[in-house]
Formats: structure tokens, C-alpha cells, sequence
């Protein structure tokens, strides 16, 4: 009898979690599992919560130097074009909260509304996923490329939007009221196309679930970077080294103009010359003599003057946080002396023997980039190190 009643309870308890297996928005323990790869922060809904500081870094970054380090860790399908924006001259990034909305029919609208009526939700569906957002989020909903008729917000869900985020959308469908929500302030958005018509024949059928957008495939909580020429969607995970990793290549492209300018660069663009005996330098110069100790810790400022004893001091302005170079420099080993640079407090795993830096111009199919990929500088031996 015993073991009945526990089989009954048991059936009882699956009938009753089945419900929650139907409704619109995905539950935490379902945004976990697509994203157990994130070990930070989360919001309450279960999405990783990518820092502040993150978003603001992402701007200052070309497209190709996030894809390009995702394309070396085998995230391919992650950026998406062919868009028209509220302020093409605006890039606009944020933490990606997906909607997915498909045809309507009728069975199919009758469940999500009857589920939304019992969660308190009101008015249209396609305002559902604006009540969620928070502030920093990008709204990313697949319309399933739907333009006439698929006009997924006019100017009062523009509104909408940029209240709760004041940052902005990415549809792969249309808008409404194109010219009423470009100004509106605090709200930029990537859009399929403009038409006047009213959404219609269009339900939403989930919130938080993966999603398409194009040809790149969307998490709830990936880093959305749009700018005119696209949007890439960074997994959360990889977020801090990807923006980390392109940085550095920007500092490396910078050395490389200067040297072009100069007429000193020859035919090896994109690399270092050989005769300079080192592989990476450092973007620091008198700054770090101001850099707070309680930042990063003493070895690693200490590494930093070890470093400039050993291959010239380095004068050069920094245009990127210095936290990211420093940290950049304790990853980084001197093939010249193969030692290792102090790694920073936050204890990342030191990389393998570095070997030299394959050109990412040039590096071969599913070859790795170096981490990291360097920090390439003029040194001045003129220069005094304080």
C-alpha cells in the first residue's frame, strides 16, 4: 500500500510540472541548462548577467575582432547583416533578452493567451516581451523575417523599450513609426525593414529560448553588439576574452599604422618584425607608475616593470583600459627569456609556451589563435621608467 501511494504521488508530482514545460517564458532551470557554461552572476529570470563595464567596453571594438575570436573557439554562426537601424551612426550593445513569434493559428493563439491571462499579462502579446526587459537588455526577437504585416513595435513600444533599457531592439522582422521612434531618446534598433502597416496574423510563442536571427544563433544573455555594418551575439561566457582579445588587436593594428606611416613596416603587415626580438610589448608607459596596486595586485605591477627592464621602456598613449593590458601582459610569456610573467589576482590559468603569433590573417583552418593574440609597440630607449 505503501508503495502505491508513493507511485501515485509521484505521478501527481509530473502532472503537475508538466504544465510549466508550455508556458511562454522559459524557466530558470531552462535558461541554465542552454547556458550552464556561465559561472558569474544572474539575473532573477536566470540569465547571465554580463557586467556593466563589458557593455561599455564592447563598443570600442571592431565587429572582426569579436568574430574572428569566436570563430577561433568554434562559435561560427554569431553575426548577422542586412539591416536597417534607428541610428546607423550608433553602435548599441546590451544583454540579449529573445523572443520568438511565429504564424498565427488559432489553437496555438488560444493557448499563449490563456497562459498570459493567467500570469497577469494584458494587452497584445507582441508587448510581452517589453514588460520583462531591464535596464541594459537589447530586445532580440525572431519575426521570422516578417515586414508587411510584421511590424513587431510602433512608436508606444518603442517607448516601451527604451524606458526599460535605454538601449534597444534587434527584429528580424519590421518596425512602425520608423521616424516617431528615431526620436525617441535613449532608444537605437536593428530592423529588417520599415512598413506602416499594423502586425497581424503573428503570435509570440516563447521568452528566454534560443532563438535565430538570421544566420547566428541567439541565448538569452549573450552580449548584443550592433553597429552599422551588423550584430554579433557574444555567449555570455566568452564575453570578457573576446572584448579582452580585441583590444589587444586593436593596440596591434595601431603599432602596425604607425609603422606604415613611417614607411618602416616592409611587406610583414600584421606582424612584428623579427629583428625587434620580441613577440608582444606593452601599451603602458608612465601610466603605470599610476596604476592603483589594490587593482590588480603588487606582482603583477611588479611583473610590469620586470618586463620594461628586459625589452625597453615602452611610451606610447593607452586608449583601452589598463586593467586589460596589464592583465594582457600576465597571460603574455617572453620567448627571450622564458619567464613568466606574475599572473593578476584573479587567478586566470596561465597559457601553454607560446610559440610564436600566427598571422589571423593567415592561420590555418580550425588553428587556434595564440591568448593572447599580443600587444604590439614602438619602444623608446630614450624614455625614462619610473
Amino acid at each position: 500500500m505503501k508503495i502505491l501511494a508513493a507511485a501515485l504521488l509521484g505521478i501527481a508530482g509530473i502532472a503537475a510540472a508538466t504544465p510549466a514545460l508550455a508556458q511562454v517564458n522559459q524557466s530558470r532551470a531552462q535558461i541554465l541548462f542552454y547556458t550552464a557554461d556561465w559561472k558569474g552572476e544572474r539575473f532573477a529570470d536566470g540569465r547571465p548577467k554580463v557586467p556593466d563595464d563589458l557593455l561599455r567596453r564592447a563598443l570600442e571594438v571592431p565587429l572582426e575582432d569579436i568574430w574572428g575570436y569566436l570563430r577561433d573557439h568554434g562559435y561560427n554562426p554569431q553575426f548577422d547583416s542586412g539591416w536597417q537601424s534607428l541610428h546607423p551612426d550608433k553602435p548599441f550593445a546590451g544583454r540579449a533578452l529573445t523572443a520568438q513569434y511565429m504564424p498565427l493559428r488559432p489553437d496555438m493563439w488560444n493557448a499563449v493567451m490563456a497562459q498570459g491571462k493567467k500570469d497577469g499579462r494584458v494587452s497584445g502579446n507582441n508587448s510581452w516581451p517589453i514588460h520583462d526587459l531591464v535596464m541594459g537588455d537589447v530586445y532580440v526577437a525572431d519575426g521570422f523575417g516578417k515586414i508587411v504585416e510584421g511590424t513587431l513595435i510602433g512608436s508606444n513600444l518603442g517607448s516601451g523599450i527604451a524606458a526599460h533599457t535605454h538601449s534597444g531592439f534587434v527584429f528580424d522582422a519590421g518596425i512602425r513609426d520608423a521616424e516617431e521612434n528615431r526620436n525617441i531618446p535613449n532608444l537605437n534598433g536593428l530592423y529588417r525593414a520599415y512598413d506602416p502597416s499594423a502586425w497581424k496574423d503573428m503570435t509570440l510563442t516563447t521568452i528566454n529560448a534560443p532563438i535565430r536571427i538570421g544566420r547566428a544563433t541567439v541565448l538569452p544573455g549573450d552580449l548584443v553588439l550592433a553597429k552599422q555594418e551588423g550584430v554579433i551575439f557574444i555567449p555570455a561566457h566568452l564575453a570578457e576574452d573576446a572584448i579582452l582579445s580585441a583590444e589587444f588587436t586593436q593596440l596591434e593594428d595601431g603599432y602596425n599604422f604607425e609603422l606604415n606611416k613611417q614607411g618602416a613596416n616592409g611587406a610583414q603587415f600584421g606582424e612584428l618584425r623579427p629583428q625587434r626580438g620580441v613577440h608582444a610589448g606593452v601599451a603602458i608607459g608612465d601610466a603605470v607608475a599610476r596604476l592603483d596596486a589594490d587593482l590588480l595586485g603588487n606582482k603583477t605591477v611588479q611583473g610590469v616593470r620586470q618586463h620594461a627592464a628586459v625589452f625597453g621602456v615602452f611610451k606610447v598613449h593607452v586608449h583601452f583600459p589598463l586593467e586589460s593590458v596589464v592583465r594582457g601582459l600576465a597571460w603574455h610569456r617572453a620567448d627571450a627569456t622564458g619567464a613568466a610573467h606574475a599572473s593578476n589576482r584573479r587567478a586566470r590559468a596561465a597559457p601553454p609556451p607560446w610559440r610564436g603569433p600566427p598571422s589571423r590573417r593567415s592561420r590555418g583552418k580550425g588553428e587556434a589563435a595564440p591568448r593572447p593574440r599580443g600587444l604590439f609597440l614602438a619602444t623608446d630607449p630614450k624614455s625614462s621608467w619610473r
